[in-house]
């Protein structure tokens, strides 16, 4: 029965970038993965404005991204001024495929509060924690507490933990996967098919770096995977 409950997990694995937050000297705006400091921006573009309060929005991470036949950069604009966890229009991703120095807007606003810091990647896998399972993969919860009844968790959690290793633990941020919610599981629909979103980073707080997602809470971003540009968010 274990072998069949490692079988069904090795199929539930997603590739994940778990990253750290380091400090470094601040060379921005570049091709790179980094919080605060300047973001990448093509010459013709500006600073785009808040949907509900009008200021200006604040440049807060970005993600640059190198594949085999492409690379992608991620640069996500948030609004400090009205943040609550309740709002979540108050963002702009913006994505650029194959982006280029000789393209890059070099007398960019820099960010006032939040120090330049650069990602740390390291590769692993991902498995969801059990209160995600019971949400996205209700039938394999159902099967196990069939198979194993009140030691259903325990013996998800080991198997998980002899496939992934403790891959759960810190860092809490981390680029694709499974989401780890710091409150109940939140799985937004994307506004054109109406179906689930995958989670495209989970952000903590660094307060050492001062950047901070409402009370020291986690930012959530997910992706469609038809329509790549539609994005939503949430704070726990």
């Amino acid at each position: 029965m274990k072998h069949d409950l490692t079988f069904l997990l090795q199929q539930l694995k997603k590739p994940t970038l778990k990253f750290s937050i380091l400090p470094s000297i601040d060379h921005s705006p570049s091709l790179a993965s980094y919080i605060g400091g300047k973001p990448y921006m093509t010459k013709e573009e500006q600073f785009s404005s808040c949907k509900q309060c009008k200021k200006p929005l604040t440049f807060a991470y970005q993600l640059y991204m190198q594949k085999e036949t492409e690379s992608v950069l991620f640069a996500f604009y948030y609004c400090f001024h009205c943040q609550t966890i309740h709002k979540t229009n108050n963002f702009e991703m913006k994505m650029y495929r194959n982006p280029t120095k000789e393209n890059m807007k070099q007398d960019v606003k820099k960010n006032a509060f939040i120090e330049y810091a650069e990602f740390e990647f390291h590769a692993t896998w991902s498995l969801p924690e059990w209160d995600v399972l019971q949400s996205i993969h209700a039938d394999v919860v159902e099967h196990l507490s069939k198979e194993f009844k009140d030691d259903a968790w325990v013996v998800y959690e080991n198997t998980k933990e002899s496939l992934v290793g403790l891959a759960h633990l810190e860092p809490f941020s981390f680029y694709k996967g499974y989401p780890q919610f710091l409150s109940e599981p939140r799985f937004p629909t994307c506004k054109c098919c109406k179906k689930p979103m995958d989670l495209f980073i989970q952000l903590d707080s660094y307060e050492e770096f001062g950047l901070s997602w409402g009370e020291m809470g986690c930012l959530y971003v997910f992706q469609c995977p038809k329509h790549e540009n539609e994005f939503k968010i949430f704070i726990q």
